[in-house]
């Protein structure tokens, strides 16, 4: 008698077609395609950053002085102190503080000009005193408080200390708004500091125009207060407050 036997096949043969337990192969997706199963992802369209990054030409994050429109900010900058200076002027021609000649001795060389007096004001409104040095010593000078504590003002001294204030603010507030919509808070606010570009330059360059020399001395606004205060703190603070502005505006 003939014996049957049952033959398996090796555990090393697979059957063609599958993985030597019955299961049909895997396809492998063509190239560029995710695995089966898994949703495509969007690729952006051409032109256009990856998600999660800002678009190319738009401010981003980043350091104060990074995507600065330098021309821009420089003459926003210089318009910011010229119209601050016109408008002290303004209030000194409304007042008449300077209507009578005032003189530091007894020579018409001595006699005070015009333009450095107003100078000096508008420096004050910064808060930056006027140093006044002699062979005596120096004597720092608040023009403003002494005049207004004269009762020689009729407009109160804080007013005149708004003009920069007010004029930063709006001149940021314009800078800012040039910005697209969809921005960051923080966006907006860097663009409007960037004033400092054009204000601090204007700052120093009056610092030493502003300068009145007589016979025994000089006298001219704090070269230290009227940096770090005037060219520094003032563009940079009310300059960011006018692109704060500018950045709720838009939101409305």
């Amino acid at each position: 008698m003939t014996e049957k036997r049952d033959v398996q096949a090796p555990k090393n043969l697979r059957r063609e077609g599958g993985d030597g337990n019955g299961q049909p192969p895997q396809r492998q997706p063509p190239r560029g395609q995710p695995p089966q199963g898994q949703p495509p992802q969007r690729q952006p369209p051409q032109g256009q950053p990856p998600q999660g990054q800002p678009p190319q030409g738009q401010p981003g994050g980043g350091g104060l002085f990074d995507d600065v429109p330098w021309k821009k900010a420089l003459a926003f900058g210089l318009v910011a102190f010229v119209v601050g200076f016109v408008v002290t002027t303004g209030f000194v021609l409304v007042e008449g503080v300077l209507d009578e000649s005032e003189d530091l001795g007894d020579d018409d060389e001595d006699d005070i000009g015009t333009v450095n007096a107003l100078g000096w004001v508008f420096y004050n409104t910064h808060f930056v005193d006027i140093n006044l040095d002699s062979a005596l010593g120096s004597v720092s000078l608040d023009l403003l408080s002494e005049l207004d504590d004269d009762g020689e003002l009729s407009i109160p001294s804080l007013l005149w200390r708004l003009i920069p204030v007010f004029v930063l603010t709006g001149v940021g507030y314009k800078l800012a708004t040039q910005l697209p919509p969809g921005l960051s808070e923080g966006v907006y606010m860097k663009r409007g500091a960037t004033l400092i570009v054009g204000y601090l330059p204007a700052v120093i360059i009056g610092l030493l125009v502003f300068e009145e020399s007589f016979e025994e001395g000089s006298i001219a606004p704090s070269f230290a207060e009227g940096f770090l205060i005037a060219g520094v703190v003032y563009p940079l603070l009310w300059g960011a407050l006018g692109g704060y502005l500018a950045f709720r505006s838009k939101q409305n």
